[in-house]
């Protein structure tokens, strides 16, 4: 991801961008309101962490700017402020979470990964064109269910042209996505990345093709697959992409129903549940399937996790856990 730091104090800044970039994530730190309103407009940020006291301007300011302007990206607020009525300001004016200074740098990464896993982010965690599959939380690409070996930045493009296949990035676009302000970029570095890549995709016969429009940009396709073999590899590589997915989202319900569903775990459940009633059928699971839709209807119409609601949870939950080979 690329995020957007908005934060005074140079130590604090510089130490939540070190950990961050450790991660691999692209980080920008900025020290007042206006820079920071200035870069969002400019460059399409994934995550904003945003200091609530900034020297030009109050950080709530910034937000409801943000928010103005049709900024949708979540928001991490820091303050030293720790009454109700100073989170509740935050909340209201547009922030996604609220984190008390001094923090724990664990805890501050906790948050984002919980924000960059919210409901409406769920569809875009994982990508696929081709034989290729790229998934953006656990940042692992693959072909086939062979790992890529890929550099950060080579992941961090890939990434960007399967987010919108077919379209051409220009170089400009790219260099803004890829690095932040205060690095340096050589001439040729967008092109030595696209090289790389372009090998690599080639050599694990992913199926798509980088192509390059001189003097306009880049964007990647899929190729066509005329042959019959291929075709029945792609569709066995999908059912093993399918399996794994399937691991993934049992961890993550078992650990939202371990804590009843409470808060917003209800909604992070029946988006899981959403996802696995439209695929599970397809894939051999029909009871998982009718298990899951079960679910998401009843917790669409529920206020809260009623007994009812908990009972048919742990159905699907059972039923996860035995395609996955866990006892239940």
């Amino acid at each position: 991801m690329r995020l957007l730091v908005i934060e005074d104090d140079p130590s604090v800044g510089g130490l939540i961008a070190a950990a961050l970039r450790g991660d691999g994530h692209r980080v920008d730190v900025l020290e007042s309101g206006a820079d920071g309103l200035e870069a969002l407009r400019s460059v399409a940020y994934d995550l904003l962490i945003v200091d609530r006291a900034l020297p030009d301007q109050d950080g709530i300011q910034v937000v409801r700017a943000l928010r103005a302007q049709g900024g949708a990206m979540p928001v991490l607020m820091l303050t030293a402020r720790g009454s109700i009525d100073d989170r509740v300001a935050g909340l209201e004016a547009g922030a996604d979470d609220y984190l008390i200074k001094p923090f724990a740098m664990p805890e501050l990464k906790a948050r984002l990964h919980a924000l960059a896993r919210r409901p409406a982010r769920l569809e875009s965690r994982v990508l696929a064109l081709g034989r290729l599959r790229l998934d953006a939380e656990s940042r692992v690409a693959s072909v086939d269910g062979r790992d890529l070996r890929l550099s950060r930045r080579e992941f961090a493009l890939l990434e960007l042209l399967l987010r919108r296949p077919g379209q051409l990035y220009p170089r400009s676009a790219i260099e803004q996505s890829l690095y932040g302000f205060d690095e340096e970029v050589a001439s040729n570095a967008v092109e030595v990345h696209v090289h790389h890549l372009r090998k690599m995709l080639a050599r694990s016969e992913a199926g798509v093709r980088i192509e390059t429009r001189r003097g306009i940009g880049y964007s990647i396709v899929e190729l066509p697959d005329d042959d019959e073999a291929l075709g029945r590899r792609a569709i066995a590589s999908q059912a093993a992409a399918f399996r794994r997915r399937l691991a993934e989202d049992r961890g993550r319900f078992d650990a939202l129903l371990a804590r009843g569903l409470a808060d917003g775990d209800l909604a992070q459940a029946a988006a899981i549940a959403h996802k696995l009633a439209g695929a599970a059928g397809q894939f051999g699971e029909a009871g998982i399937g009718a298990a899951a839709l079960a679910f998401e209807n009843a917790a669409e119409a529920a206020t809260g996790p009623t007994p009812a609601l908990l009972r048919l949870a742990h159905d699907l939950a059972a039923r996860l856990a035995a395609a996955d080979g866990v006892d239940a």
